[in-house]
């Protein structure tokens, strides 16, 4: 039977559950045995671990959250804290802040990532499962944080892409503030979900520079945002206030791509018919 663990050493309850995973080495050991050490990373604690185990998980890679599984009270060797294992965070969870694990080689700029913070946090707590929800995935989330929002036009820099999003959320934010019949919360979701497909959008060629991704030329980020969503809302089972689901949907597929209307149509199927003949809703 597996040993049991615990999600915090005992005498460190302080200590963050869910991390980022930055890097990986194994060592070969005696007896058929592996060795690992593992760099995490949280704003609040960064971290080298070490266990051993007779095989690797292989779904342990650069950016993936995980959890240090332990069996007592924390202790040390080498500078490394000894853990049981290390868990990969396939779900999502309610006390994670995403932003909270942005390594600094994913983006310098620590203002912007806690400005993006700030935005996320303050949102009701079915918009923010709902976001980290759609970036859980870490090459999704890594995109978001690093990738430009256009190639030449604007924010055309590394992590432009995040910078324009935490803009555009922060000047909504502001324009709702003398506008009562305006859904502050909904808005400020749609302004940080509006360019949210371009995360995967981008990818850097031979010379260094960005070039669209297949899915990028062909599709487009609306689309993307779309599947996204209507995947995230499906498979957890996140229930957001009534009619906002639809009234998210709608301001992301406005666009001049004529897939946008099917794709939003085959995204929010379901949940159309559910709001039909109610004209507030739609009106909002």
């Amino acid at each position: 039977m597996a040993e049991a663990t615990l999600p915090h050493p005992t005498d460190l309850p302080m200590l963050p559950r869910v991390l980022r995973l930055i890097s990986l080495q194994t060592q070969e050991q005696e007896k058929g045995r592996l060795t690992f050490t593992a760099q995490l990373y949280h704003d609040s604690a960064q971290m080298r671990v070490r266990w051993s185990a007779r095989q690797i998980d292989v779904r342990l890679r650069h950016g993936v959250l995980v959890s240090p599984r332990w069996t007592g009270p924390g202790r040390s060797e080498q500078g490394c804290l000894l853990i049981a294992r290390l868990a990969v965070m396939e779900r999502p969870v309610t006390d994670c802040a995403l932003f909270e694990t942005v390594p600094p080689g994913w983006a310098q700029d620590r203002n912007l990532i806690r400005r993006a913070r700030a935005l996320l946090g303050a949102l009701p707590p079915s918009y923010r499962q709902l976001f980290d929800a759609i970036f859980w995935d870490a090459d999704r989330f890594r995109g978001l944080c690093t990738g430009p929002s256009s190639m030449q036009g604007h924010h055309a820099e590394r992590c432009g892409n995040l910078r324009h999003t935490v803009e555009v959320a922060e000047q909504v934010r502001a324009l709702c503030l003398d506008r009562a019949y305006v859904h502050r919360d909904l808005a400020v979701l749609s302004a940080l979900l509006h360019d949210a497909g371009k995360a995967v959008e981008y990818r850097v060629d031979r010379d260094g520079n960005w070039t669209l991704t297949d899915r990028g030329r062909l599709l487009g980020h609306r689309v993307t945002a779309i599947e996204w969503i209507a995947a995230a809302l499906g498979r957890w089972g996140i229930r957001l206030p009534d009619g906002h689901a639809e009234v998210l949907l709608h301001n992301l597929s406005r666009g001049p791509r004529p897939a946008l209307d099917g794709a939003a149509r085959a995204a929010n199927a379901g949940s159309r018919d559910a709001v039909a003949g109610r004209p507030a809703v739609w009106h909002r």
